[in-house]
């Protein structure tokens, strides 16, 4: 990760999708934060999906732990996913019809659990009870891997529909095809893996990765340039993806002042920021035409929705100077 610091800066204010974007400029203060020097790679999007198939799996193999004060806790324990008698316990979580030793995941039954609490909610109603704010979620985690595909009834052979997620060669490449939600699943998944790898550390507590906040994203993408940067409105879809995606960049190439890494273009991201029912994206993609990869690109997303040029990448709020964290 990198360190975004404080500072303050003018932003245009924020408009609604479908209308002219307003001239209005606020000036926001901004607290020091670290953000991911790339988005979050296949690779990395890899490790959460392995890490819920093998919690499930050691769910079912009935790996728990009875913990001294009667609470239960999962014993991770590494598996044998091509063992045919492993297979065999693990069968609820396999596609059926297919001989043992050549199994399939049910990658649909990936279900990742946490919960969230809603602060602003709790702060309003100081005197009641806070398990009131507290919602458990459960998010499909793996990303929809046909989204190449559905770029248009040619594209259906194209073997990046097939290969893109898996293929090591795509390893340092921006993980796409992920939704909102799995976009903040993944970021809860951080920090509680962080956490147990910190846990006899002072104020591992206070640890939290998320998405940043559209202000937060502009403020990392200007790289210290404290000028307005108008709004775009969605430039025209670029044609010829095929030839699009092998000019795409590897995720470590190009940065900002900050070492922020392809901040204009390879892929939009998600951010934390809301318009009505609606998430806003940010930073152009491999889609759009060559004059449109730029920082100030802005658009709306439907929070459940994925494409194949939106990814993601996490912050981290300053809480502690020893916290100062690497990826």
């Amino acid at each position: 990760m990198k360190y975004v610091p404080s500072g303050s800066f003018k932003m245009q204010r924020l408009g609604i999708e479908g209308a002219a974007n307003t001239p209005d400029v606020q000036t926001l203060q901004m607290v020091g934060f670290y953000m991911d020097a790339t988005e979050v790679t296949n690779l990395e999007y890899r490790q959460f999906i392995n890490w819920v198939r093998d919690s499930i799996g050691n769910i079912l193999l009935g790996n728990i732990k009875t913990m001294a004060d009667g609470s239960q806790k999962l014993d991770m324990k590494k598996i044998d996913w091509n063992d045919p008698a492993t297979q065999q316990r693990l069968s609820a979580l396999y596609l059926p019809g297919n001989d043992w030793g050549s199994k399939r995941i049910d990658v649909g039954k990936l279900i990742y659990h946490y919960q969230v609490f809603d602060y602003k909610a709790s702060v309003l109603h100081p005197d009641a009870v806070q398990i009131k704010y507290v919602t458990n979620l459960d998010v499909p985690v793996y990303p929809n891997t046909t989204v190449f595909a559905s770029k248009s009834a040619a594209a259906v052979n194209e073997p990046v529909a097939l290969q893109y997620f898996w293929f090591r060669g795509f390893n340092n490449y921006p993980v796409v095809g992920v939704s909102l939600q799995q976009a903040k699943a993944f970021c809860d998944w951080r920090t509680r893996t962080w956490k147990a790898e910190h846990q006899d550390e002072q104020n591992v507590a206070e640890v939290s990765f998320r998405l940043p906040t559209e202000a937060e994203w502009e403020w990392a993408a200007r790289g210290g340039d404290p000028d307005v940067t108008p709004f775009t409105n969605p430039p025209l879809l670029s044609i010829g993806f095929a030839d699009g995606i092998m000019k795409a960049q590897d995720s470590r190439n190009g940065s900002n002042a900050y070492g922020l890494k392809n901040m204009d273009g390879n892929v939009s991201e998600w951010t934390a920021s809301e318009l009505g029912p609606k998430r806003v994206v940010r930073g152009g993609n491999w889609d759009h035409a060559p004059k449109d990869q730029q920082t100030n690109v802005r658009f709306l997303q439907n929070a459940e929705s994925s494409t194949f040029y939106v990814g993601f990448r996490c912050v981290f709020s300053e809480v502690y100077k020893e916290a100062k964290l690497t990826k």
